[in-house]
């Protein structure tokens, strides 16, 4: 998609957001708009949809799909994950030990 509706269209539709995505988004975003939201910040809030979106396809999975899917290093994601679960954006459990994250379903898949 050549404007910037495209990522309000992933969101809706619960649809992964790549990192070309992204990189495509902060290309055609309003000047404005990149200097309020650090690339750093966005690159949260979209790995936050993107896990959100694959909770809803999944009820665990491995590290290492996780960091195909989200090109990200695990230690990342841990991070990303771990802040998630702790402001209660997420209901998961992370085993680090086999290394996958367990999603617990809340019955409203919002």
């Amino acid at each position: 998609m050549s404007n910037i509706c495209f990522i309000i269209l992933y969101s809706y539709k619960a649809q992964l957001i790549t990192e070309s995505d992204l990189k495509n988004f902060i290309k055609i975003a309003p000047k404005n708009l990149q200097d309020v939201i650090p690339e750093n910040l966005l690159e949260g809030i979209v790995f936050e949809h993107n896990l959100n979106s694959l909770s809803r396809i999944y009820e665990n999975i491995g590290f290492d799909i996780l960091t195909k899917f989200l090109k990200l290093s695990i230690d990342k994601i841990l991070n990303y994950a771990f802040k998630m679960i702790l402001q209660s954006k997420i209901s998961a459990k992370i085993d680090e030990i086999n290394e996958v994250i367990y999603f617990e379903t809340t019955g409203n898949n919002n």
